[in-house]
């Protein structure tokens, strides 16, 4: 099974991103941060294993 680590604070984009990969053949395990820093604070190993990270270049407080 997949890991799918997505950073978004909008959540009508992160139901479109849940709802795509829930078409998919093998759905991944998605994990969803609403902010940069709780992305930063999470567990190491978390971040590490995901096989992809979606990060919305536009959040408030930290962005780019």
């Amino acid at each position: 099974m997949s890991l799918v680590v997505l950073v978004e604070d909008n959540p009508v984009d992160v139901d479109l991103v849940q709802l795509a990969f829930a078409r998919s053949q093998d759905p991944p395990t998605i994990v969803v941060f609403e902010s940069a820093e709780a992305a930063l604070a999470a567990p190491s190993a978390e971040l590490e294993t995901a096989d992809a990270i979606a990060i919305d270049l536009a959040l408030p407080g930290m962005s780019g």
